[in-house]
Parts: structure tokens; C-alpha cells; sequence
């Protein structure tokens, strides 16, 4: 039975006069996968780098914080000193802040005191509360 490339099969290989062969490796890494996110894996680091843990606190920590709050929610004009973990979006980075003055309300369904109308912190971000 003939094949279509009979004629051809038994020629050498063609070598190019003006580019050298490329070696094994070079063919092989042309088929390797490739990050289709340019950038992402640097974006990953630089995002770890800026985060700083959230502190543990302890349980006799979190029951002074409790009865802050529930001191607080009794008498919301009180000045306050406010402790806690926040994301700042500006800086893309977390950190601890500190806000000093009364707050807007406490919402015990959302778990959170309002500082302003729109800004919040959520009970389990807090890291300490001080009366003034």
C-alpha cells in the first residue's frame, strides 16, 4: 500500500543555514504553562506584606469590652476612646485605628457600633474601649 509521503519520509531533516537548531529545553519551555495574570503573584506578596495580624485578646479582655459596651449602649453621649481593626482602603493595608469622641449608635443585630452615619466598627474588631 502507498503512502502520500513516501517520497519524502526518507530525506534528512531540513537544518536552516541562517538559524542554529533550538536545543530540547528552549523547545519545551515554549509549551510550559504561563501566568495568564500578569503580575498577580507580585500583587499576592504585596498584599501579605501589608496586612498585620489582628491581636488575640483575652477572655477577661473581652468581658471589660462587653461591659464597655453595654455601659455605652446605656449612655451613647459618652466620650470615648475606641481601639480597633480596621481595613484602610486608601493604603490598602490593615492596621489598628483609634477613634476618640461619641459615638452615632450602637445596632446589637449587626453586632456594631457606628461612630458616624456610614462608618462602623463590628464588636469583634474592637481592641479596647476607655471612657474619657
Amino acid at each position: 500500500m502507498s503512502n502520500k509521503y513516501d517520497d519524502i519520509i526518507a530525506l534528512p531533516h531540513h537544518e536552516s543555514k541562517n538559524h542554529r537548531r533550538m536545543s530540547s529545553n528552549d523547545r519545551a519551555a515554549q509549551f510550559l504553562p504561563f501566568s495568564a495574570l500578569t503580575g498577580y503573584d507580585a500583587a499576592i506578596i504585596k498584599a501579605s506584606q501589608n496586612y498585620l495580624d489582628k491581636k488575640e485578646i483575652s477572655m477577661d479582655k473581652k468581658e471589660e469590652i462587653n461591659d464597655s459596651l453595654i455601659q455605652l449602649y446605656k449612655d451613647k453621649n459618652r466620650i470615648i476612646t475606641i481601639t480597633y481593626y480596621y481595613f484602610d482602603t486608601n493604603n490598602n493595608v490593615y492596621t489598628y485605628k483609634t477613634y476618640e469622641g461619641t459615638i452615632f449608635k450602637i445596632d446589637i443585630n449587626k453586632k456594631a457600633i457606628y461612630i458616624s452615619k456610614d462608618d462602623f466598627v463590628i464588636f469583634d474588631d474592637i481592641y479596647d474601649i476607655k471612657f474619657i
